[in-house]
C-alpha cells in the first residue's frame, strides 16, 4: 500500500536473458487466462462436437433423425448466435435422391426440401451405389435463449427407397466405410 516493496510473482533459477528461458526454471503459479474479459464480437464461447463413425439407414419419404449426430449447448446470452457446422456421408439405393437438414430442437434451420424431382437447400444427393459422397454444411442461427438447446441432422429420401449415411448402398453388409460429424460454436456478441 506504501508502494514500498516488491511483489514476487515467479522466480528465476538462473540469468538467463527471458527470451530463452526454460518452462522448467520457472517457479510458482502463474494466472489462468480468462477469456470472459474480451470485448469485440465474433469470439467463441463454446465448442460442442460428436462425429459419427458407425453406419445408419432409413426408408420413405419421411424425415428420420440420424442416431448419432446431434449435440446439446446452453448459449451464455440470448444475444449470441450458434454456428452449426455438419459434415454428412450420404447415399441411397438404386438413383433415389437424398437429403438432409439440420434442426434446431423440432425447428428445422437449414432445410433440403423436395421439389419436382430434385433436392434443394442444405444436403442432397443423387444415389450412386458404389461410394457415398462426403458433404459439408455451414449454418449461422440466432436461437436467442439461454436454455439448452439441441441441433441434430435428418435425413429424406424423394423416393421409398433405403437411404443411407456413412456407407454406400453397394454395401452387403451395415459397415461403415466414413464418417459424419456436427459442431457447435457459440459465438459472443
Amino acid at each position: 500500500a506504501a508502494d514500498s516493496a516488491w511483489i514476487s510473482i515467479l522466480t528465476l533459477s538462473t540469468g538467463a536473458p527471458l527470451g530463452t528461458l526454460s518452462s522448467s526454471l520457472l517457479s510458482g503459479a502463474l494466472p489462468a487466462i480468462d477469456g470472459s474479459a474480451l470485448t469485440g464480437v465474433g469470439k467463441v464461447l463454446q465448442v460442442v462436437s460428436t462425429t459419427k463413425t458407425d453406419a445408419f439407414s432409413s426408408s420413405g419419404v419421411s424425415w428420420s433423425d440420424i442416431t448419432g449426430l446431434s449435440v446439446s449447448i446452453t448459449p451464455s446470452s440470448t444475444s449470441s448466435t450458434i454456428l452449426v457446422t455438419a459434415c454428412l456421408s450420404l447415399d441411397s439405393s438404386d438413383t433415389n435422391l437424398v437429403g438432409g437438414r439440420i434442426m434446431r430442437d423440432s425447428t428445422p434451420i437449414a432445410v433440403s426440401t423436395v421439389t419436382g424431382s430434385q433436392f434443394e437447400g442444405a444436403f442432397s444427393r443423387v444415389a450412386g451405389g458404389y461410394s457415398a459422397e462426403t458433404q459439408s454444411l455451414t449454418h449461422e442461427d440466432s436461437p436467442a435463449t439461454t436454455s439448452a438447446v439441441t441441433y441434430k441432422i435428418q435425413l429424406n429420401g424423394y423416393s421409398s427407397g433405403t437411404h443411407y449415411v456413412n456407407r454406400p448402398s453397394s454395401l452387403a453388409t451395415n459397415r461403415s466405410t466414413s464418417v459424419s460429424s456436427i459442431t457447435v460454436m457459440e459465438i459472443g456478441a
